[in-house]
Order: C-alpha cells, then sequence, then structure tokens
C-alpha cells in the first residue's frame, strides 16, 4: 500500500516526522519499505498568468506570450496547443533546472527571445500529461509552485502482511497511527444536495447469488462532465501509486485508496437497461473487459449485468460497452461486497490482477459501502458538476452480525509473559475501535473492517501490537540440557555453513518456484513439479536445480556493481510425483577475483579455485578424493560440466556458466557453479573423526615434472597415484600447470610434489628414490608421458 505523509495528516493528528512514522509503524507490524519524496524538487518553479497569447510572426505553430510574475514579466515562445490569455501557469525562470536535468537559458527561437519555459506536467515530474502546458486552478502570482500546490511531500510505502487488508488504504493506516497516538480519525464529508426524484424510480437491483454478493448497492448521477481533475485529487491518485485519466475515474479511485472498498462507474446511458442483475456466467459467456480482452467465462464467475448481457467481471474489471467515455453524462455508481474466494478464482484463471480485486480477494468491510457510495457521489456533484437523485438502492439481504469474543486476562498473561492491567488492555482496544465491555472476562466486539480477527488470540496479539513487543521480557524455560545435541543432519549443516562463510561465500535464499520457459530454454528438461494453483505462469512450477536461480542472483550482484560474488544455497529440488520428491541440494556460484594473496594481486578467479573450494569442503567431510568426469551431453546453460564423483560415485556437478547466459545474465566476471546432492554426500561422510598418530621421524620431499597429453585429466593423474597405494607415500598434490609454447604441440607440462615418510624409521634418499622412481615410473606407463629428469 502506498500513499503520502501529508495525506495521513488529513486523516489524524500526529507530530512525527516522516522518518519517526516509519520506525512506529513498522513497530506495530506495518513494515515500511519506502520513504522518499513524493515529486521531484522544482527550485525556482513559480506561478505566472499569461497575459498576452500573441502569433510568432516567423512560426504558425509557436507563439509569443507574456507572463506576468507580479512584480515583472517576461516574453515566453510557447509550442503548446492550450495555452490562453487569463491562464494561471507553471514558469521556469532562466537559470533553473527541471527535473529532467534540461537548463532553462535564454533562447532565440526563430528570431524572437524566450526568456524562461512554461511548463507541462510531464516536464515538471507531476503527471504523464505533455500534450499541452499545465493550466493552474489558481494561485499567488509569483509564488513558488511547489508551494502553491503543496508538492513537499513523502511518499511511505506500506510492506502489508496478507492479513491486514483494512491498511490497504489511507483510513487503515491513519487508524494505526490514531490507536499509537490515542487519536480519533478525520472521515472526509460526505454531505451534498440530492435531487426530489428517488433513484429507485429508474434502477432496480437483483442478487441471483447472495453467497457470492451478500451486498450490492448503486447510486445515480445525472448531468455530469468528464474532464481534467483538479491538481489535489491528480496528487492523491499518484500518492496512492496509480495514474490520473479524468475525473470521473479519478473519483472512483480516490475513495478506494481513501476507505479500500473499491467502487465502479458504469455510464448508465451505455449500461443497456435500468436492471441490475448479479448472476453467475453462464458456462463460455463472453466479455469483453476494460482492458479490450474478450474474455471466455465460467459457470465459476460472477457477473454485472443489465438483465441479460454481461456488463463488468464482478469485483475485477468492468466491460467495454459500459465504460465511462468523455461524452458521459449519467453514472451508475456501484458498491458491492463480493467473496473473497469467487474473486480469487476468478482473478487467477484469467491473470486478471487489478486494484479492486487485490482488494476484494482479501477481504473488505461490509459496512463501508454507504459511505463510500456517499463519499463518490459527493466528488461527482463537487467535481463533476453533477445532480444526485435522492437516495440510494441497497439490496443488503442477510445483514452481518457484528463478532463477538471473550478475551481472558489470564490466558493473554500467559501468552505474553507480561501483566498488563485491565484498563491499559480496553484502552489499547478502544483505540482499535473496538467496543470492549470489562468484566472477569472482557467482552470484545470487533469491527467489521477487522476481518483478520477471528478468535482470542488475534486480540491478544493487537494488545501486544500496542503495548509494544519491545517490552515483552524475555523469559528462559528449564527442563533439558543447557545446549541440546543438534541432530546429525542439522550439525552437519551447521558445519557447512561455517566452513563456507570461512572461504569468503555468503548464504543465498532464493524462492522455491520458477519459470519453465527458463528452465528448459536452460537445458533442464521437463518434467517438472508444477503447481495446482499458480500465481503466475512465471512462478508456476517448483525448482529442478539450483543453479538457475544463483546465476540469476549473481548476476543481478554483478550487475548492480557487486564484482566480487560468492554465493551458497541449502535448499531442496523438486521432481514431479504425488507428492512432490524432494531432494535436499547444496548449490554454490563463483564470479570473483581471486582470494588475496601477496604473489598475485587482481587475478580473475578460475575453474581451479572453485575446485579447490569443493575440495576443502570435501576433505572437511569425508576421508575420500573428490573425482572429475566430464560430460559430454552438456545443457544450454554450461559450456563445460564435469561429474563431482567419490568412489565412481556420481553426486553432484560443476561447470561454467555459457557465454549465452554470461551475456544474458549481465556477468562482468566468468562464472562457475556447482550442485551437490546433500543427502548422498552425507551418506559418504565419515560418521567420526579416526586418531592416527605423527609420525616422529622427518619427511623427505620429491618432485616430478611431466609432460603430458592435453586432453590428459589431472584428476586421473591423480586417481593413479592414489591407486597405487605407496606405502612410503604421505601427500602429493599438483603444484604447477603449463599449457604455453614451451610445452609443445598439443602438451601440457604437470608439476607434482611428492611427500614420503615412515611412522617406523628415518628413511634413507635410497628407500626415497627407490619409492618415487617407482611411482612415477607407473605414471609414465599409465598415460605415456615423459618425465623430464634434471
Amino acid at each position: 500500500m502506498q500513499t503520502s505523509y501529508k495525506w495521513l495528516m488529513e486523516w489524524v493528528d500526529f507530530s512525527f516526522s516522516p522518518q519517526e512514522l516509519a520506525e512506529r509503524l513498522t513497530g506495530i507490524g506495518l513494515a515500511v519499505e519506502t520513504v522518499e519524496p513524493l515529486f521531484p524538487k522544482l527550485d525556482g518553479v513559480v506561478v505566472g498568468k499569461v497575459e498576452l497569447v500573441e502569433k510568432h510572426p516567423e512560426a504558425d505553430r509557436l507563439t509569443v506570450c507574456t507572463v506576468s510574475l507580479g512584480a515583472e514579466k517576461k516574453r515566453v515562445v510557447c509550442g503548446a496547443p492550450n495555452v490562453q490569455s487569463g491562464q494561471k501557469i507553471a514558469y521556469a525562470p532562466v537559470g533553473s533546472k527541471l527535473p529532467n536535468g534540461a537548463q532553462i537559458g535564454l533562447a532565440n527561437i526563430r528570431g524572437v527571445e524566450s526568456a524562461g519555459m512554461i511548463c507541462s506536467e510531464f516536464e515538471l515530474g507531476l503527471g504523464a500529461d505533455k500534450d499541452g502546458i499545465m493550466v493552474l486552478d489558481g494561485g499567488v502570482i509569483g509564488k513558488k509552485l511547489s508551494d502553491e500546490l503543496g508538492l513537499e511531500d513523502w511518499k511511505i510505502a506500506v510492506e502489508l502482511t496478507p492479513n491486514r487488508p483494512d491498511c490497504l488504504s489511507v483510513a487503515g493506516i491513519a487508524r494505526e497511527i490514531a490507536a499509537l497516538v490515542g487519536g480519533k480519525l478525520k472521515h472526509p464529508k460526505t454531505s451534498f444536495k440530492e435531487m426530489d426524484e428517488p433513484a429507485s424510480r429508474f434502477v432496480s437491483v437483483q442478487i441471483a447469488d447472495p453467497e457470492r454478493c451478500p451486498r450490492y448497492a448503486a447510486r445515480l448521477v445525472r448531468k455530469i462532465k468528464v474532464g481534467p481533475s483538479p491538481f489535489w485529487l491528480k496528487k492523491k491518485i499518484i500518492a496512492g501509486g496509480m495514474r490520473p485519466i479524468n475525473n470521473a475515474v479519478d473519483i472512483t479511485n480516490l475513495v478506494m485508496l481513501e476507505l479500500g472498498h473499491p467502487l465502479h462507474a458504469f455510464d448508465f446511458k451505455r449500461f443497456g437497461s435500468t436492471r441490475v442483475l448479479v448472476r453467475r456466467a453462464n458456462e463460455g459467456e463472453k466479455l469483453k473487459t476494460l482492458d479490450g480482452v474478450e474474455r471466455v467465462l465460467t459457470v465459476e464467475d460472477l457477473l454485472i449485468t443489465s438483465g441479460k448481457v454481461g456488463t463488468a467481471l464482478a469485483g475485477v474489471m468492468g466491460g467495454m460497452e459500459s465504460e465511462i467515455q468523455n461524452d458521459t453524462t449519467e453514472v451508475l455508481l456501484e458498491a458491492a461486497y463480493f467473496e473473497p474466494r469467487g474473486i480469487r478464482r476468478t482473478r487467477k484463471r484469467l491473470e486478471l490482477m487489478t486494484e479492486s480485486a487485490l482488494r476484494f480477494e482479501k477481504g473488505t468491510d461490509i459496512n463501508v459501502i454507504p459511505m463510500a457510495l456517499d463519499r463518490a457521489a459527493q466528488l461527482f456533484a463537487e467535481l463533476a458538476g453533477g445532480e444526485v437523485l435522492a437516495g440510494s438502492i441497497d439490496v443488503y439481504p442477510k445483514p452481518k452480525e457484528p463478532l463477538k469474543l471473550a478475551l481472558r486476562p489470564i490466558r493473554m498473561a500467559q501468552v505474553l509473559g507480561a501483566e498488563i492491567t485491565s484498563p491499559e488492555v480496553v484502552d489499547y482496544l478502544t483505540r482499535l475501535e473496538m467496543t470492549v465491555t470489562p468484566g472477569k472476562e472482557l467482552t470484545v466486539i470487533v469491527p467489521s473492517f477487522r476481518v483478520d480477527i477471528k478468535e482470542e488470540a488475534d486480540l491478544i496479539e493487537e494488545v501486544a501490537r500496542l503495548y509494544g513487543y519491545d517490552k515483552i521480557p524475555s523469559k528462559q524455560h528449564g527442563g533439558g540440557p543447557l545446549v541440546p545435541k543438534l541432530p546429525a543432519f542439522e550439525a552437519a549443516v551447521d558445519r557447512l555453513r561455517e566452513l563456507l562463510t570461512g572461504a569468503g561465500f555468503s548464504e543465498a535464499v532464493n524462492s522455491p518456484l520458477g519459470n519453465p520457459k527458463i528452465f528448459a530454454r536452460a537445458g533442464f528438461a521437463e518434467p517438472y513439479a508444477a503447481l495446482a494453483n499458480p500465481l503466475s505462469e512465471e512462478l508456476s512450477i517448483l525448482r529442478p536445480t539450483l543453479m538457475v536461480s544463483l546465476a540469476e542472483a549473481a548476476g543481478r550482484n554483478q550487475a548492480g556493481g557487486n564484482l566480487a560474488v560468492r554465493l551458497f544455497e541449502f535448499s531442496k529440488v523438486f521432481r514431479p510425483g504425488n507428492p512432490p520428491e524432494e531432494r535436499w541440494r547444496l548449490g554454490l556460484v563463483l564470479s570473483a577475483a581471486a582470494m588475496p594473496h601477496w604473489r598475485e594481486r587482481g587475478r580473475t578467479a578460475d575453474f581451479y579455485d572453485f575446485t579447490g573450494v569443493l575440495e576443502k569442503l570435501f576433505a572437511a567431510f569425508l576421508s575420500l578424493p573428490l573425482q572429475l568426469a566430464r560430460r559430454e551431453s552438456l545443457p544450454a546453460f554450461l559450456e563445460q560440466e564435469y561429474e563431482l564423483k567419490v568412489q565412481g560415485k556420481s553426486i553432484g556437478l560443476i561447470g561454467e556458466l555459457s557465454p549465452e547466459w554470461i551475456k544474458e545474465l549481465h556477468f562482468k566476471k566468468p562464472c562457475y557453479l556447482a550442485e551437490i546432492d546433500w543427502e548422498a554426500f552425507l551418506n559418504l561422510a565419515s560418521p567420526e573423526k579416526i586418531y592416527v598418530p605423527f609420525s616422529r621421524f622427518p619427511a623427505v620431499e620429491r618432485d616430478a615434472a611431466l609432460s603430458a597429453p592435453m586432453e590428459l585429466l589431472v584428476g586421473d593423474v591423480l586417481d593413479e597415484i592414489r591407486n597405487a597405494k605407496e606405502p612410503l607415500l604421505g601427500k602429493f598434490e599438483l603444484f604447477d600447470l603449463y599449457t604455453g609454447p614451451q610445452a609443445g604441440e598439443g602438451k601440457k607440462s604437470l608439476a607434482l610434489s611428492f611427500r614420503y615418510r615412515s611412522n617406523e624409521k628415518t628413511l634413507t634418499d635410497v628407500e626415497v628414490d627407490a619409492a618415487h622412481e617407482k611411482l612415477v615410473g607407473r605414471l609414465v606407463s599409465r598415460f605415456g608421458l615423459v618425465w623430464r629428469k634434471q
């Protein structure tokens, strides 16, 4: 929900600054995401008056305007078709700067000097209209435009939890502020003059499905004139995150933003009947909605009809046939309550999200309907010159009984662990517009706008919010060991996080939902575990792999300027089934500079750096070596890919992101990805560490420089050394790999280090040389290597 600071001040008195207000609202559960200026700064722009409009001597489409600023006058060349003498306008003087970066200077336009600029809404960043200049409703000549229009305001965006639809309105958020400060809401006026003729003489309402539509009310307004909205109304529509259209549409949107209840306005002359019938659609019935799309409906969809023909998709979107147009003079105003689940089913099936559907599917206040209808009628009379017929047609067959709940102070103390007095509880709930009857148990009548409050626990939460979560004491409870032993799986995950964060990685948390088209294009083939009721096609399956989400997250980081990306994610992947098959996976992504070292600076991390991280991980959990095996059939997502194997068993994948995806995801550096089957990995992990005594005798080191074919995998060479099981060999490693021209065509040079040691005695050179010759000779014989001895 988005609103503005000054709009909230119209509804309730408070003294918080915008930042303080954000903190206080967040503290009671309404998380404020954004506090920022509602409009850009307009330094230097003032109110002017066009006194004279003359034709430009050298251009048919230009005019020369004399603009009065009070103490002085300026000549301005203007190309807008709507400029007229007598208008109050927004004038940008020479030296001012517009929000789009344009610097206003003294110009000579086709031989006429132009001092300044008469601005449009678009040029000032105040709207989308750029076809003509902004014409003000009034104003003091020479006054700052920002002061005249009240532009110094702050946008406040609140992230609401799904159970608080009452706060999808200015009234709802203002009500929370009133509860904080102990104030009262200041509702806007809804008084207006009604005509003598009753609306019921010209309109009737029938509800054929009262379960899906328990209440439907209507008013009739005649002789309206559709036109631009005044700026104060446009400002509020913009503050609510919407786009101003015209006075008729903006009025219904304003009431929705103010009170949280959507309205719809029909062109009554185009409605086609004096009868409003609310019914289920016929199977296959069609309706062209306001977005120009012809919708094919089912019996699950609710329609507003003119008796026979559908005119609106109830609670979701109006129909084209009865749309408000520039020549509309009679308006039928609708305010109704629609059952939330039905609206949600229709909206999801048609993939049609609107502000109206958002509110109806979460639950609106059935008892605010008369106020919303009267507020809209008052605005049509005031802003569109309408004549409101007497009375409304309000069909409400079974009025909703108020919900009564009992609140036990003893139970509240048990839940919260805080002693809150009964008068305090009554005060908190009364501030939230609940009616409270004191007693041993408090009897609470819940207002109809709080559709989220259904039981005693909800009332306790409301008390806790206003009492202050920070005041509730923390309590320790006995009953077990101080630090209970973690289950093996969780202990392994904790160890994993410790190891990877120590290696410079950060943990990522991505959505388990994904787009099947992206996974298919990346080469991760169907079938997928699909959702029965997805929010959208982009979030319609459960992920079959972590790699795509991790690559997207890393790409976003690099596109945003964070070039050092080391991320891991521990989550589940899914395969289709009933229920879907779930597997824990560990995903890693590396796209960064190599870890700093005094011998080399600024080097980009490569495949070997990435495999080094995995080797450390495997060494920490397994007493078995990591093996890599090249895969021939590669998904489009990866340029090269290897299987991660232990004792010949595949437990994961590692690879480099392909150039196509590097470009698409906006990477600045190469990207390497790995995914490990965590459950298979843990099954191979050593259950416990076994102590091996350290040899008291010194080690002897030998190196070997070997010339090998380019296609030979280093992993195969290392595996052969392990398989030799030389009893004197303690440790070995590859410490250099050279593939330059001096290695020879189609060749590469491997430099291996061997450490020999005995647990029983000090080895002689003869014994070490014999073991070394035997081991390296085995490699030469097995792979056709050339041993370059010095």
